[in-house]
């Protein structure tokens, strides 16, 4: 039986390390990128807030347009996850005399787990994004960077 086969456990492990890793590295790197973002939009948004639109609406429009962002990447990542656990999965797994199995690897995805794993990545960036755009910096220092 292949469930319990002890030396088939080995590459569904490797596998999942990976599929975790990649999972760790799409959140630092959104959030890496969120925080670029605002870094960036800083002086805009002093801006902005000098002409009287609310700090609370560019927080809002940021937030959302971090969400879109995110959606986007996770949506693909999971599509491309899809794929490749399509077309790997079934080359790892081998009988006891090293084989492939008759009749071949069926493939299911966990969704739910999938599901988690997807809300754990979108949440780092967009909590980092929900605090950090809504601090408050004072407009005359902004705009005097602005002006550096």
């Amino acid at each position: 039986m292949l469930v319990g086969d002890p030396l088939g456990a080995a590459p569904r492990t490797a596998l999942l390390a990976a599929a975790l890793a990649a999972a760790a590295i799409a959140a630092v790197g959104f959030t890496a990128g969120a925080m670029g973002s605002l870094r960036e939009r800083r002086s805009e948004h002093a801006v902005l807030r000098a002409l009287g639109i609310s700090g609370r609406k560019l927080a809002r429009q940021t937030f959302w347009e971090q969400v879109l962002l995110v959606a986007v990447g996770l949506g693909a990542g999971l599509a491309l996850g899809v794929v490749l656990s399509r077309w790997l999965v079934p080359l790892t797994v081998l009988t006891a005399r090293a084989a492939r199995p008759v009749p071949g690897v069926l493939v299911e995805m966990p969704w739910g787990r999938a599901l988690l794993l997807l809300v754990g990545v979108a949440a780092l960036p967009l909590l980092a994004v929900a605090l950090l755009s809504t601090r408050r910096t004072r407009i005359a220092d902004a705009l005097r960077r602005l002006e550096d």
